[in-house]
């Protein structure tokens, strides 16, 4: 099967923030990508999620934020919103109705990677699962411990080791556990 193309100018525009293409640049394992409202923060990380899905087939990332409100309305709506011209292209298994309000919470593509979105108020939920990429938004918002679990949890062995990452986004004020 030919997988259908796609430019980083349909993810993210024809200008992107720069925190948004360093973070697609990053090779490291754990990355924080802390900024100001309003900087590219969401944006980059549903790019990320694009990118490493694409990236490497059978990849299993969740993207998520603490609440099922945010996540829903922050980061599912945009993620879904950014991903259109991939699904448009045919990239997509799954949802077959193409709504970012769709229960399921899960995207698929022909790949077979799947992007989970999921809420990050009960760390219990993540103790039995195992992924490739873990994305945070607003990771000012969750304690260390649910963190150092997410992280923990890294090990998906659909892909090498070297694409394993853990992405926590965050406002750049206070000094929470993230500033430190």
């Amino acid at each position: 099967m030919t997988k259908p193309s796609f430019k980083l100018s349909d993810l993210l525009g024809q200008t992107p923030a720069p925190i948004q293409t360093n973070l697609l640049g990053c090779k490291e394992h754990e990355i924080g990508m802390i900024t100001g409202f309003a900087a590219g923060k969401t944006r980059g990380l549903c790019a990320m999620a694009l990118y490493h899905a694409v990236k490497y087939p059978g990849a299993k990332i969740m993207l998520g934020r603490k609440t099922y409100a945010e996540t829903v309305n922050t980061v599912k709506n945009p993620f879904f919103g950014m991903a259109d011209p991939l699904y448009s292209a045919g990239w997509f298994a799954r949802p077959q109705k193409w709504d970012y309000r769709e229960g399921t919470n899960l995207a698929r593509l022909i790949n077979g990677s799947e992007i989970t979105f999921s809420n990050l108020d009960d760390p219990v939920k993540f103790r039995n699962e195992e992924y490739s990429l873990v994305l945070v938004d607003q990771a000012e918002e969750i304690d260390e411990e649910l963190w150092e679990t997410l992280t923990g949890r890294i090990r998906w062995a659909k892909v090498p080791q070297e694409g394993w990452q853990a992405v926590a986004a965050a406002n750049d004020n206070g000094h929470n556990w993230v500033w430190r």
